[in-house]
């Protein structure tokens, strides 16, 4: 960017982060009070946030200026305020760029386990933060494992990294998830992205190459011709959510009228299902797009499909996950 080579930024600055930075902080009040956040900031304009206390989730990202992403009524809480039970989740659902859901239950309250499961709420440990060049590349890089484990039940480990460069417009987030328990484990996985105003708008342009495309349910099949389209607020609105069968692996919220868009790219191999959660309700107006292992009607459901995966001890499994940003010309340049 800006046509500069490494040797010639470097002799323009007196320390790299006047251009691109980590920094570690932590809130001092409210119900997020002690919650421990990365901020990161790349140098073109594209800034986010990890929170390890919150399974090394993104809460928050932007684009000179512009938010990406939705963010709920509840702000961050501290993981301490957890409800587990019900519903409970969603009195700390923050939104933000990026909610990890499972990892042995998503969607519904199932066998005993809430909505969505637990990992959101688990706290990261080995944490780590590093910026470097590697050749003409400056890289940053954040961390750290997080754990969901019971005496006498399951026990999976998720090693997470988070990885970005010197004016970059995108996040690449690589996950390794181990049974290290002693007994096979159910486990469900879904990647909850969360964009909003004003990328997501009426003018707002859903791109996603599917050969089919399902409701969940009868109030979801009312929308299914308008999958791709978002609309105004409306009050009242109930949530539409679609399931899509992806040719490729990659989507696209396109926003002509602002300018931005945003892709996201995943591994099909592991993430076969692309869950699409349209809300267009007033403060309720986020676009939810979801790669996942399984749908989001909980772990009993997947189970008596005979869908529900499984971890033996000491399997593993990798996910791959990428969300940039796009500028006019990028838009104007894609085939979709």
């Amino acid at each position: 960017m800006y046509g500069y080579e490494k040797n010639e930024i470097l002799k323009r600055v007196g320390d790299i982060s006047q251009i691109c930075r980590i920094e570690r902080c932590a809130y001092v009040e409210g119900p997020e009070k002690g919650v421990e956040i990365f901020n990161i900031k790349t140098g073109s304009g594209f800034n986010f946030t990890v929170s390890p206390d919150r399974g090394l989730d993104i809460p928050f990202a932007d684009y000179k200026g512009t938010p990406l992403c939705w963010v709920s009524g509840t702000g961050i809480r501290h993981p301490h305020i957890y409800e587990p039970h019900g519903i409970g989740w969603l009195r700390g659902f923050h939104g933000g760029l990026l909610v990890t859901c499972g990892m042995t239950q998503v969607g519904v309250p199932s066998e005993g386990e809430g909505l969505h499961g637990r990992i959101s709420y688990e706290q990261a440990r080995n944490l780590y933060s590093k910026a470097f060049w590697e050749d003409e590349r400056y890289i940053l890089k954040v961390g750290g494992t997080v754990r969901e484990s019971r005496l006498f039940g399951y026990s999976l480990e998720l090693n997470r990294e988070i990885e970005t460069e010197m004016f970059s417009k995108k996040i690449v987030v690589r996950d390794v998830v181990k049974n290290i328990g002693a007994r096979d484990a159910p486990h469900m996985m879904l990647y909850h992205i969360n964009l909003g105003f004003p990328v997501v708008s009426e003018k707002t342009e859903i791109v996603i190459k599917s050969d089919k495309v399902e409701p969940r349910d009868e109030e979801s099949a009312k929308g299914i011709e308008r999958w791709n389209i978002f609309e105004e607020p409306k009050r009242g609105f109930i949530e539409h959510v679609f399931y899509h069968t992806v040719r490729e692996p990659s989507c696209y919220v396109i926003n002509k009228s602002i300018g931005i868009g945003i892709y996201i790219k995943y591994s099909k191999e592991t993430l076969p299902v692309l869950v699409e959660w349209k809300m267009c309700g007033e403060k309720e107006y986020v676009l939810g797009i979801e790669p996942a292992n399984c749908r989001v009607e909980g772990r009993e459901k997947e189970r008596n499909r005979g869908t529900l995966k499984f971890l033996k001890p000491e399997d593993s499994v990798e996910y791959s996950l990428e969300i940039g940003v796009l500028d006019m010309d990028e838009i104007e340049d894609l085939n979709v």
